[in-house]
């Protein structure tokens, strides 16, 4: 890519210091250059400290905070702080308690620009369970609503003040991000990047937004083996190699079958 334009990566956190600390890597990480993390709490002020001091360890001038005071804040309010604090050209959603592949935004970005889109979203991923060490790899392209095969999560899209997460109705706490999307979908060219699932895992561990049902049923219902998309098990294990994610790890299809123990 010839001019690379900035993208900012937008966390809103809460009392979630060790997922913020994998996080805050996973940006470390990212091979694509101009860049920032633009993290923001409402968190206690022990919270606020050990971000600022974490921070302050890794010497880096790319990672800004924003500290909120008081607690009136509801989380598509906290997403829309973010976004006003953003320096970037791009935006894209960097949650506290997913992870991140270090070509994560290097490819998106390619891709959107490539495609002349003004928003991008993956159409797979990959979920894993702290609790047992799990992995699925769910693909919703089959999708029958066309909105739904697109993963609120991994937006990246041009920052653009027509659109906003909600700040009201029950969507502001719970599915703020999908609010969002249907936005970008009626209104702007979204690029869907397939194929990459292995650049985003979303982790389920017990403090989300939805609940373990939720999540059981998605690798359910969206779970197919990695060989749909790469080449061999042997890619996928070494795509693996860089997530934070504790070992022995198990990747799963929804049959339950086997397809991976990483030690």
């Amino acid at each position: 890519m010839p001019h690379l334009p900035k993208i900012s990566c937008l966390t809103a956190t809460l009392d979630r210091f060790d997922f913020l600390k994998r996080s805050i890597r996973c940006f470390c990480d990212q091979t694509y250059p101009n860049k920032e993390m633009v993290i923001v709490t409402e968190g206690a002020a022990a919270y606020k400290e050990k971000i600022r001091e974490h921070v302050a360890s890794l010497n880096r001038t790319d990672i800004r905070l924003e500290f909120l005071d008081g607690d009136n804040y509801n989380l598509g309010k906290v997403r829309n702080i973010s976004i006003a604090r953003a320096s970037g050209d791009l935006i894209c959603q960097w949650d506290d308690d997913d992870l991140f592949h270090p070509l994560r935004l290097e490819i998106q970005a390619r891709d959107m620009l490539e495609k002349n889109c003004r928003a991008s979203f993956l159409t797979d991923q990959l979920q894993y369970f702290w609790d047992s060490g799990e992995m699925f790899w769910l693909d919703w392209n089959s999708a029958g609503n066309d909105m739904l095969r697109l993963i609120p999560g991994t937006l990246l899209m041009y920052k653009d003040a027509r659109f906003s997460y909600p700040e009201s109705g029950e969507n502001a706490v719970k599915g703020e991000d999908s609010g969002l999307l249907e936005q970008l979908y009626r209104n702007v060219s979204i690029a869907r990047l397939s194929g990459f699932g292995y650049l985003y895992v979303y982790g389920f561990h017990a403090e989300n937004t939805f609940d373990y049902d939720h999540h059981r049923a998605l690798s359910a219902e969206r779970s197919v083996s990695p060989v749909r998309f790469v080449k061999d098990l042997a890619e996928f294990e070494k795509a693996l190699a860089c997530y934070p994610i504790p070992r022995p790890l198990s990747i799963y299809r929804f049959t339950r079958e086997k397809i991976l123990t990483l030690e």
